[in-house]
């Protein structure tokens, strides 16, 4: 059989199920590209069928103290992988007909949050970034999250003006997440890290995870680092304001649970209910299919996920990214499949990560172009081998 990447002809490809190899992809594709992007450290999770099938650390959280990265202990910062849980909240209240996904949100939350905002915006909006919702990236964290202010007095004070009017495109937004957080702890009543707390991380044994973590978790937390003129420099530590978009602190056996929160229910049964995130089969395949695209041919959105093709294969995708740490999240509901990678260093190979990855595991079908099919076996052998048998 052809096996040439040019003519999307079938490639081989590793055991998905084999846990050895994928073991192996990470210690060898990973350990590779954190020496040449001189990264200290790495931990990944991989959730395989309902069961943690990989969880390993790899390299230093600390460089000086030679504090190793641990999958179980070491606190790490994943940035918009926050945005996730955020989605999930929103979607149990909807679950529990406590809100509406198409309502206009001022019917939750105080209708000058948005006074400068003429077109209704929904929750639907909101989880899809297509809220409209201009941004601010400058003095937007502070170094203790003791300093970070109640959710809706920053959303007051700071919610920048509109840039597109609701629906119409994809502007990534963290207030608009954050504002989609506020409604949550507006028809909830309590703080919106209260509620992440009490109905996502301790249903799902998340005891490491917190969206203001308190001071005594910072010797835990991994340590952030450039590397610049052949020396690594360590980053300041900051906590996001529009906290629910960006400032969760957590593990990588925390997000091996999380992971297995969306994953371990049947497709085939619609009213399969998972007890740990009190989601119904339907809301979670509400929150992992595609509801926005500005191009079939580009990656669209899910509720909160990015939803992208790659070797025919359908994936939900995110990243995130605080000054030294980036994280991935990948899950495959049709596999049945989650995979975490967190790493101490603003080198930026995550999507080289993300088609590694698939790449590995996932073959392409046979689909090679009629025209190559068809011509005669002397010119196949040209372009395969760029010369003619004599």
């Amino acid at each position: 059989m052809l096996q040439l990447h040019i003519f999307n002809l079938e490639l081989v490809a590793e055991d998905i199920n084999d846990k050895n190899k994928v073991e192996a992809f990470f210690d060898e594709w990973l350990v590779k590209m954190m020496k040449y992007e001189h990264v200290p450290g790495a931990v990944v999770a991989v959730v395989k069928d309902g069961s943690i099938q990989i969880l390993k650390g790899y390299g230093y959280a600390n460089i000086n103290n030679k504090q190793l990265m641990d999958p179980v202990k070491t606190r790490i910062r994943v940035g918009s992988i926050s945005k996730l849980v955020t989605a999930t909240a929103v979607i149990q209240l909807y679950e529990r007909n406590q809100l509406d996904l198409k309502t206009d949100i001022t019917n939750y939350v105080e209708p000058d949050i948005l006074k400068s905002y003429n077109a209704p915006i929904t929750l639907h909006h909101l989880l899809t970034h297509t809220g409209g919702l201009g941004e601010r990236f400058f003095g937007q964290t502070v170094i203790d999250s003791k300093d970070l202010l109640p959710l809706g007095q920053f959303l007051h004070e700071e919610i920048p003006p509109p840039l597109a009017n609701p629906g119409e495109v994809i502007n990534y937004s963290n207030y608009g997440i954050s504002l989609a957080g506020y409604v949550v702890e507006k028809v909830s009543r309590q703080p919106f890290a209260k509620y992440a707390q009490d109905y996502i991380f301790s249903p799902l044994g998340m005891s490491q995870t917190s969206f203001i973590p308190p001071k005594e978790w910072d010797a835990e937390v991994a340590l952030g680092y450039n590397y610049l003129m052949g020396k690594h420099r360590e980053l300041p530590r900051g906590h996001w304001k529009p906290y629910p978009a960006s400032s969760l602190v957590t593990t990588a056996k925390d997000m091996a649970l999380f992971m297995k929160g969306h994953l371990n229910y049947d497709l085939s049964k619609p009213d399969d209910f998972k007890q740990n995130l009190y989601l119904h089969t339907e809301s979670l395949k509400l929150v992992h299919e595609e509801h926005h695209t500005l191009n079939p041919n580009l990656p669209g959105i899910a509720y909160g996920f990015w939803v992208y093709k790659e070797n025919n294969q359908h994936l939900l995708w995110h990243t995130g990214h605080m000054p030294g740490h980036r994280s991935a999240l990948i899950i495959m509901p049709e596999h049945q499949l989650g995979v975490f990678l967190n790493y101490n260093a603003d080198s930026k190979f995550l999507n080289e990560f993300l088609s590694a990855f698939i790449q590995r595991f996932f073959s392409r079908e046979a689909t090679a172009p009629k025209a190559f099919i068809n011509m005669p076996p002397h010119f196949q052998y040209l372009i395969l081998h760029g010369n003619v048998p004599s």
